[in-house]
């Protein structure tokens, strides 16, 4: 399964990249929403992962092409933005999940293996 993953935070970015592909997802990152929609088209993930803060093209520029692009993708929005105006935008373009900034990497595994009707175990320990 491809996963893509759009964060503008480098260490957040890499980190998130180590839990994915510790999970077997095959991962595409990108630092900005320019990137991503651009590799969106060539690449077709199954999942977008985005933050909405990001230089250029914004997190909600990157739902709204996803889910022109994509048939069947899912949208989580990994975010520290609380103001509910942004987030109603955001499920209203087409995004399937929202978790507030800090979370747990866990958590967003295991809400993109829903996402995705995925059976798999989650492997709980950051480091296995």
């Amino acid at each position: 399964m491809k996963v893509m993953i759009v964060e503008d935070e480098m260490l957040v970015l890499k980190t998130m990249e180590f839990k994915m592909k510790r999970q077997g997802f095959d991962v595409i990152c990108c630092k900005n929403g320019k990137e991503a929609i651009d590799k969106m088209k060539i690449e077709k993930p199954d999942v977008v992962v985005t933050n909405m803060m990001l230089p250029g093209r914004t997190g909600l520029d990157v739902i709204g092409s996803a889910k022109k692009l994509i048939r069947d993708v899912s949208v989580i929005v990994v975010s520290a933005l609380k103001q509910e105006n942004a987030l109603k935008e955001a499920f209203d373009l087409g995004a399937d999940d929202f978790i507030s900034k800090p979370f747990n990497l866990n958590e967003l595994v295991i809400r993109i293996k829903h996402l995705t009707g995925s059976n798999e175990k989650v492997e709980l320990a950051l480091s296995k």
